[in-house]
């Protein structure tokens, strides 16, 4: 999970939610050294749109790490972490429980010069992927990469 150390502090950014612009932040701490926590708020047209919290864990006896959606709305998901580039790009996928109506996801965070953009995607009836939600990140405060002691946990001090 220190891989994820990149996302620790508070972001804002831009994005595109369905074709239509949003705004997007989060903020993400370390807790306890062991979990990595994702708080996401979205707003369109100055409205509050989305929010939701990820939990970030290791799985059970060596498991895959594992993240739990909590969302504002709707069911709550269980993905599995995929490292696409060590330290720089994550893969979240969830694959839909046997007879359930959802369709599987990815989300998609990778670091970037000026902070981190994430890629939502989801494959509506088990077809093709297709992107769902956009967002590009820049500090916001403390936000660098590189966070706070406080705000990684006392393993990252």
């Amino acid at each position: 999970m220190q891989g994820l150390a990149f996302l620790v502090g508070r972001w804002r950014g831009t994005g595109e939610w369905g074709g239509a612009p949003f705004a997007c932040s989060s903020h993400v701490t370390m807790l306890f050294g062991r979990y990595v926590q994702i708080d996401v708020h979205a707003w369109q047209d100055g409205r509050p749109a989305h929010e939701e919290r990820v939990i970030v864990h290791a799985g059970e006896d060596g498991g895959p790490v594992l993240a739990t959606l909590y969302p504002d709305r709707g069911a709550v998901q269980q993905y599995v972490l995929e490292e696409l580039v060590p330290g720089r790009a994550y893969r979240f996928v969830f694959v839909p429980p046997a007879g359930s109506d959802l369709s599987p996801q990815r989300w998609t965070v990778r670091r970037t010069d000026s902070g981190y953009d994430d890629v939502f995607e989801i494959a509506p009836g088990g077809g093709p992927f297709e992107v769902a939600v956009t967002c590009s990140y820049v500090p916001d405060g403390n936000a660098d990469g590189s966070a706070a002691a406080d705000e990684r946990g006392d393993d990252a001090r």
